[in-house]
Protein backbone atom coordinates (compact mmCIF):
# COMPACT_ATOMS: atom_id res chain seq x y z
CA UNK A 1 0.00 0.00 0.00
CA UNK A 2 1.48 3.67 -1.11
CA UNK A 3 1.56 6.31 1.54
CA UNK A 4 -1.81 7.86 -0.93
CA UNK A 5 -3.52 4.40 0.01
CA UNK A 6 -3.28 3.45 -3.07
CA UNK A 7 -2.75 -0.59 -3.82
CA UNK A 8 0.49 -1.30 -6.40
CA UNK A 9 1.04 -4.68 -7.22
CA UNK A 10 5.45 -4.90 -6.26
CA UNK A 11 5.07 -8.17 -8.69
CA UNK A 12 4.15 -6.42 -11.24
CA UNK A 13 6.31 -3.32 -10.85
CA UNK A 14 9.36 -5.79 -11.33
CA UNK A 15 7.69 -7.27 -14.81
CA UNK A 16 7.76 -3.80 -16.10
CA UNK A 17 12.07 -3.41 -15.86
CA UNK A 18 11.26 -6.20 -18.47
CA UNK A 19 9.65 -4.42 -20.91
CA UNK A 20 8.77 -6.52 -23.95
CA UNK A 21 9.48 -4.19 -26.28
CA UNK A 22 9.62 0.22 -27.02
CA UNK A 23 5.30 0.09 -26.88
CA UNK A 24 3.08 0.66 -24.30
CA UNK A 25 -0.69 0.24 -24.13
CA UNK A 26 -2.04 2.14 -21.19
CA UNK A 27 -5.77 1.50 -20.07
CA UNK A 28 -8.29 2.80 -17.32
CA UNK A 29 -10.23 0.08 -16.37
CA UNK A 30 -13.44 -0.70 -14.88
CA UNK A 31 -15.57 -4.26 -13.73
CA UNK A 32 -16.56 -4.76 -17.55
CA UNK A 33 -12.53 -4.08 -19.25
CA UNK A 34 -12.15 -5.91 -22.57
CA UNK A 35 -8.53 -5.44 -22.11
CA UNK A 36 -8.02 -9.24 -22.00
CA UNK A 37 -8.80 -9.45 -25.61
CA UNK A 38 -5.65 -7.25 -26.01
CA UNK A 39 -3.43 -10.13 -24.35
CA UNK A 40 -4.72 -13.10 -26.06
CA UNK A 41 -1.61 -15.17 -25.67
CA UNK A 42 0.31 -14.24 -29.17
CA UNK A 43 3.37 -13.14 -28.81
CA UNK A 44 3.51 -9.24 -28.35
CA UNK A 45 5.47 -6.10 -28.57
CA UNK A 46 4.19 -4.40 -25.73
CA UNK A 47 3.74 -3.40 -22.05
CA UNK A 48 0.50 -3.27 -20.56
CA UNK A 49 -0.04 -1.06 -17.66
CA UNK A 50 -3.87 -0.58 -16.16
CA UNK A 51 -4.96 1.84 -13.85
CA UNK A 52 -8.71 0.13 -12.10
CA UNK A 53 -10.95 2.69 -11.29
CA UNK A 54 -13.71 0.04 -10.21
CA UNK A 55 -15.91 -0.66 -7.28
CA UNK A 56 -16.20 -4.97 -7.71
CA UNK A 57 -12.56 -5.31 -6.35
CA UNK A 58 -11.21 -7.01 -9.54
CA UNK A 59 -7.69 -7.48 -9.48
CA UNK A 60 -6.24 -7.19 -12.99
CA UNK A 61 -2.54 -7.72 -11.80
CA UNK A 62 -1.69 -10.85 -13.97
CA UNK A 63 -2.87 -9.30 -16.95
CA UNK A 64 -0.15 -6.25 -16.95
CA UNK A 65 3.23 -5.24 -16.32
CA UNK A 66 2.08 -2.66 -14.01
CA UNK A 67 -1.57 -2.77 -12.30
CA UNK A 68 -2.80 0.17 -9.62
CA UNK A 69 -6.21 0.91 -8.32
CA UNK A 70 -7.04 4.35 -8.12
CA UNK A 71 -10.61 6.33 -8.81
CA UNK A 72 -10.21 8.01 -11.30
CA UNK A 73 -11.39 8.97 -15.72
CA UNK A 74 -8.77 7.63 -18.37
CA UNK A 75 -7.27 10.97 -18.94
CA UNK A 76 -6.68 11.67 -15.15
CA UNK A 77 -5.45 8.33 -14.50
CA UNK A 78 -3.14 8.63 -17.54
CA UNK A 79 -1.96 12.25 -16.41
CA UNK A 80 -1.03 10.84 -12.67
CA UNK A 81 1.04 8.42 -14.43
CA UNK A 82 2.26 10.18 -16.91
CA UNK A 83 3.67 12.70 -13.86
CA UNK A 84 4.30 10.03 -10.70
CA UNK A 85 5.93 6.90 -12.93
CA UNK A 86 8.15 9.40 -15.22
CA UNK A 87 11.53 7.44 -15.49
CA UNK A 88 9.34 4.20 -16.30
CA UNK A 89 7.72 5.96 -19.15
CA UNK A 90 10.54 7.34 -20.81
CA UNK A 91 11.27 4.03 -21.26
CA UNK A 92 8.56 3.84 -24.25
CA UNK A 93 9.01 4.81 -27.46
CA UNK A 94 5.12 4.61 -28.45
CA UNK A 95 1.96 5.10 -26.24
CA UNK A 96 -1.57 3.78 -27.07
CA UNK A 97 -4.00 5.11 -24.52
CA UNK A 98 -7.15 3.25 -25.00
CA UNK A 99 -10.51 3.29 -23.44
CA UNK A 100 -11.49 -0.01 -21.56
CA UNK A 101 -14.36 -1.33 -23.93
CA UNK A 102 -12.27 -1.39 -27.20
CA UNK A 103 -12.51 -4.61 -29.07
CA UNK A 104 -8.79 -5.33 -30.81
CA UNK A 105 -6.65 -8.56 -30.81
CA UNK A 106 -2.82 -9.06 -30.18
CA UNK A 107 -1.75 -9.22 -33.36
CA UNK A 108 -3.49 -6.07 -34.87
CA UNK A 109 -2.10 -4.08 -31.75
CA UNK A 110 1.58 -5.14 -32.54
CA UNK A 111 0.59 -4.65 -36.25
CA UNK A 112 -0.18 -1.59 -35.16
CA UNK A 113 2.62 -0.14 -33.47
CA UNK A 114 4.68 -1.61 -36.37
CA UNK A 115 2.87 0.91 -38.86
CA UNK A 116 3.10 3.79 -36.57
CA UNK A 117 7.21 2.86 -36.46
CA UNK A 118 7.22 2.63 -40.55
CA UNK A 119 5.38 5.95 -41.49
CA UNK A 120 7.27 7.62 -38.72
CA UNK A 121 3.98 9.13 -37.69
CA UNK A 122 3.17 11.70 -34.14
CA UNK A 123 0.08 10.65 -33.92
CA UNK A 124 -2.66 7.61 -35.04
CA UNK A 125 -5.80 5.36 -34.14
CA UNK A 126 -6.52 2.13 -35.49
CA UNK A 127 -9.64 3.07 -37.70
CA UNK A 128 -13.18 1.45 -36.32
CA UNK A 129 -14.92 -1.07 -38.12
CA UNK A 130 -18.21 -0.52 -39.83
CA UNK A 131 -20.55 -2.08 -36.39
CA UNK A 132 -18.60 0.37 -34.36
CA UNK A 133 -20.44 2.99 -32.29
CA UNK A 134 -18.66 6.13 -34.94
CA UNK A 135 -19.18 9.93 -33.78
CA UNK A 136 -17.14 10.87 -36.54
CA UNK A 137 -17.33 9.08 -39.70
CA UNK A 138 -13.84 10.33 -41.17
CA UNK A 139 -12.54 7.36 -38.40
CA UNK A 140 -14.59 4.32 -39.70
CA UNK A 141 -12.14 2.04 -42.13
CA UNK A 142 -11.71 2.05 -45.32
CA UNK A 143 -10.20 -0.94 -47.14
CA UNK A 144 -8.81 0.04 -49.77
CA UNK A 145 -6.03 1.88 -47.30
CA UNK A 146 -3.33 0.85 -45.45
CA UNK A 147 -3.57 4.08 -43.71
CA UNK A 148 -5.29 7.64 -44.57
CA UNK A 149 -3.26 11.19 -43.54
CA UNK A 150 -5.49 12.84 -41.29
CA UNK A 151 -5.53 16.14 -38.68
CA UNK A 152 -7.89 13.95 -36.34
CA UNK A 153 -7.87 11.01 -34.12
CA UNK A 154 -10.43 10.44 -31.87
CA UNK A 155 -9.94 10.59 -27.91
CA UNK A 156 -10.76 6.89 -27.12
CA UNK A 157 -7.63 5.54 -29.40
CA UNK A 158 -4.96 7.70 -29.01
CA UNK A 159 -1.57 6.43 -30.06
CA UNK A 160 1.27 9.02 -29.44
CA UNK A 161 5.07 9.26 -30.05
CA UNK A 162 5.92 9.20 -26.50
CA UNK A 163 8.16 12.11 -26.96
CA UNK A 164 5.21 13.87 -28.03
CA UNK A 165 3.79 13.64 -24.91
CA UNK A 166 4.92 16.70 -23.22
CA UNK A 167 2.91 19.08 -25.87
CA UNK A 168 -0.33 17.81 -24.88
CA UNK A 169 -0.24 16.45 -21.32
CA UNK A 170 -1.32 20.44 -20.22
CA UNK A 171 -4.71 19.57 -22.83
CA UNK A 172 -5.22 16.38 -21.63
CA UNK A 173 -5.35 17.72 -17.69
CA UNK A 174 -7.72 19.60 -18.48
CA UNK A 175 -10.10 17.16 -19.93
CA UNK A 176 -11.27 15.15 -17.03
CA UNK A 177 -13.76 13.82 -19.80
CA UNK A 178 -11.62 13.84 -23.06
CA UNK A 179 -14.50 16.15 -24.69
CA UNK A 180 -12.91 18.38 -26.87
CA UNK A 181 -9.14 17.14 -26.74
CA UNK A 182 -9.36 15.50 -30.16
CA UNK A 183 -10.26 19.12 -31.27
CA UNK A 184 -6.84 20.24 -30.38
CA UNK A 185 -4.16 17.76 -30.43
CA UNK A 186 -3.07 18.60 -33.96
CA UNK A 187 -2.91 22.12 -33.03
CA UNK A 188 -0.55 20.91 -30.35
CA UNK A 189 1.67 19.15 -32.38
CA UNK A 190 2.27 22.05 -35.04
CA UNK A 191 -0.95 20.91 -37.63
CA UNK A 192 1.42 18.48 -39.80
CA UNK A 193 -0.23 16.96 -42.58
CA UNK A 194 1.82 14.27 -43.09
CA UNK A 195 2.50 12.68 -39.31
CA UNK A 196 -1.33 11.84 -38.10
CA UNK A 197 -2.67 8.93 -39.23
CA UNK A 198 -5.89 7.11 -39.18
CA UNK A 199 -4.93 2.86 -39.48
CA UNK A 200 -7.38 1.00 -41.97
CA UNK A 201 -5.30 -2.02 -42.09
CA UNK A 202 -5.48 -2.36 -38.53
CA UNK A 203 -9.23 -1.73 -37.17
CA UNK A 204 -10.31 -2.13 -33.79
CA UNK A 205 -14.54 -1.98 -32.87
CA UNK A 206 -16.05 0.67 -30.71
CA UNK A 207 -19.43 -0.33 -28.48
CA UNK A 208 -22.21 1.10 -28.02
CA UNK A 209 -22.38 4.26 -26.83
CA UNK A 210 -24.83 2.74 -24.06
CA UNK A 211 -21.70 0.97 -22.82
CA UNK A 212 -20.11 3.52 -21.45
CA UNK A 213 -18.94 4.53 -18.42
CA UNK A 214 -18.15 8.14 -18.33
CA UNK A 215 -22.11 8.81 -18.49
CA UNK A 216 -22.07 7.97 -14.76
CA UNK A 217 -18.90 9.81 -14.14
CA UNK A 218 -19.89 13.55 -15.65
CA UNK A 219 -23.75 14.36 -18.11
CA UNK A 220 -23.54 14.93 -21.05
CA UNK A 221 -23.78 18.89 -20.50
CA UNK A 222 -20.60 18.68 -18.69
CA UNK A 223 -18.59 17.15 -21.07
CA UNK A 224 -19.91 19.20 -23.43
CA UNK A 225 -18.94 22.12 -21.37
CA UNK A 226 -15.43 21.24 -20.52
CA UNK A 227 -15.07 20.57 -24.28
CA UNK A 228 -16.20 24.01 -25.39
CA UNK A 229 -13.68 25.68 -22.36
CA UNK A 230 -10.47 23.80 -24.32
CA UNK A 231 -11.54 24.70 -27.68
CA UNK A 232 -11.38 28.14 -26.15
CA UNK A 233 -8.31 28.18 -24.65
CA UNK A 234 -6.45 25.97 -26.90
CA UNK A 235 -8.18 26.78 -30.60
CA UNK A 236 -9.61 30.29 -29.49
CA UNK A 237 -13.29 28.18 -30.01
CA UNK A 238 -12.38 27.42 -33.52
CA UNK A 239 -14.49 23.86 -34.10
CA UNK A 240 -11.57 21.50 -35.73
CA UNK A 241 -12.84 20.09 -39.21
CA UNK A 242 -11.14 16.87 -39.90
CA UNK A 243 -9.86 16.20 -42.93
CA UNK A 244 -7.93 13.51 -45.72
CA UNK A 245 -4.75 15.11 -46.25
CA UNK A 246 -3.62 11.46 -48.39
CA UNK A 247 -3.30 7.72 -48.46
CA UNK A 248 -1.20 5.01 -48.64
CA UNK A 249 -3.35 2.16 -51.09
CA UNK A 250 -2.99 -1.52 -50.20
CA UNK A 251 -1.43 -1.99 -53.27
CA UNK A 252 1.06 1.01 -52.73
CA UNK A 253 2.38 -0.40 -49.07
CA UNK A 254 5.85 -0.17 -49.24
CA UNK A 255 9.25 -0.30 -47.02
CA UNK A 256 10.37 1.76 -43.69
CA UNK A 257 10.08 5.41 -44.15
CA UNK A 258 12.77 7.19 -44.35
CA UNK A 259 11.51 10.71 -43.34
CA UNK A 260 13.09 12.11 -39.96
CA UNK A 261 11.79 11.60 -36.51
CA UNK A 262 10.18 14.05 -34.27
CA UNK A 263 12.01 16.84 -33.83
CA UNK A 264 14.22 16.38 -36.74
CA UNK A 265 11.37 17.46 -39.53
CA UNK A 266 9.08 20.00 -40.43
CA UNK A 267 5.52 20.36 -39.88
CA UNK A 268 4.92 20.74 -43.62
CA UNK A 269 4.42 17.63 -46.18
CA UNK A 270 1.69 16.21 -48.14
CA UNK A 271 2.41 12.45 -46.91
CA UNK A 272 3.20 9.43 -49.13
CA UNK A 273 0.91 8.41 -51.36
CA UNK A 274 -1.13 11.58 -51.12
CA UNK A 275 -4.08 12.51 -52.34
CA UNK A 276 -6.09 15.69 -52.68
CA UNK A 277 -7.34 16.71 -49.73
CA UNK A 278 -11.08 16.04 -48.74
CA UNK A 279 -13.41 16.90 -45.19
CA UNK A 280 -14.27 13.72 -43.61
Amino acid sequence: MSSSGESVSTPQLYLAMRAKGPNLVFSSVGDRSRHQLWIDGTSRNFDLFLYYYGTEGADFSADAEFFLQRAGTKTENFCHFFRSQTDRIANYENVFIVDDDIVIETASLNRMFDLFDDYRLWLAQPAYTPDSWISWPITQQDPSTVLRFTNFVEVGVMLFRGALLNRVIGAMARSRSGWGLDMVLSHLLGDPTDRIAILDSVPCTHPSRADSEMDRVMSREEMEAEGRQLLDEYRRGDWLQPVIYGSIPIEGEGGRDARPVPGEGTTGGSGRGSKTAQSG
